[in-house]
């Protein structure tokens, strides 16, 4: 599926779907607006924001080669990331690597011991 098919598959589902977004009430859950991420997998980047730490909210995917936006979303219409991965399954990779991320923040790896060999 070519990037524009994903942008007209948006358009379609956005038009008939509209209650299946997370309101704009998830704002007020405490989230900073500093608190943009971006992750990139396949070629495309995902702009994302962490809502009261353990919320994703999905802002918008574009390439990453040239930066042309391949579905951008509302501020009264960020899915989440299960949301997401419903109304484009073709972009389960780059799912994955926000949800790893997100993984990656909320639970940090252990702090390395430091142990002396002598």
């Amino acid at each position: 599926m070519t990037t524009f098919d994903i942008a007209a598959k948006y358009r379609r589902q956005s038009e008939s779907k509209k209650s299946r977004v997370v309101p704009a009430m998830c704002i007020a859950m405490g989230a900073e607006m500093n608190d943009v991420r971006r992750t990139e997998a396949e070629g495309l980047g995902v702009t994302w924001r962490l809502l009261g730490d353990h919320l994703i909210s999905i802002l918008a995917v574009h390439s990453t080669c040239d930066a042309s936006p391949i579905v951008s979303f509302g501020p009264d219409t960020y899915p989440d990331l299960v949301q997401a991965r419903e109304l484009f399954p073709e972009l389960a990779r780059l799912w994955d690597a926000v949800r790893h991320e997100f993984w990656a923040r909320l639970i940090p790896p252990p702090p390395r011991s430091s142990r002396s060999t002598g």
